[in-house]
């Protein structure tokens, strides 16, 4: 994370470092632009219920999951194309 003074003289914390995954063969893929981000996609997700715990296991309808990141994170290439089928 990167530091810069905030108005009140103290430091503030600006998150800057993306969270990728990496496919063998088709290199790194910008899944969201924060961890602020990928967490407010799993809240959601679990608000809406495309996330939830039964039997102690996380059940995930995945395109659903794809559906609610792209709709918080619809300038990233990779859920754009998640949700239209090619990701």
């Amino acid at each position: 994370m990167a530091s810069e003074k905030s108005n009140a003289g103290g430091e503030e914390f600006v998150e800057s470092a993306p969270v990728v995954f990496l496919f063998e063969g088709e290199g790194v893929q910008v899944v969201f632009e924060s961890l602020t981000k990928m967490r407010e996609a799993v809240a959601a997700s679990f608000d809406e219920g495309v996330m939830t715990w039964q039997d102690s296991q996380l059940e995930t309808d995945f395109f659903g999951w794809g559906e609610v990141a792209h709709r918080l994170n619809p300038e990233i290439k990779y859920w754009r194309d998640y949700v239209k089928g090619s990701g």
